[in-house]
């Protein structure tokens, strides 16, 4: 499959009943917020979305600053941001929570 970043990669799967090591409150609250009103979308930046688009898509913050022309300590930056704005602190639970919002959203537009 090719990503947004152009390249050829290996998408992460994730098994929807895999626990992945996120709380189990914190993904239903932030799976909440992938519906009509606080959407993680609507929540980060447009930067920061990419970013974490890249982390999902398994790159390492170098390649993410290298695709973006940016320094790998503001990918840093901002997926400190990322982190701290969804409540998490590890890459494996963006991964969950952008591969859930990802997958809600597909439902909800019936794709």
């Amino acid at each position: 499959m090719v990503n947004t970043f152009g390249q050829q990669r290996q998408f992460l799967v994730i098994d929807d009943d895999q626990d992945a090591g996120v709380d189990s409150n914190l993904l239903r609250g932030t799976m909440d917020s992938c519906g009509q009103e606080g959407r993680v979308d609507q929540i980060l930046t447009p930067r920061e979305s990419d970013i974490a688009q890249g982390v999902y898509e398994g790159l390492s913050n170098k390649e993410i600053a290298r695709l973006l022309q940016i320094s790998p300590w503001t990918v840093s930056s901002h997926l400190r941001h990322v982190f701290a704005k969804l409540g998490i602190t590890r890459r494996i639970e963006l991964c969950r929570i952008w591969h859930q919002c990802a997958r809600a959203t597909r439902l909800n537009s019936g794709a």
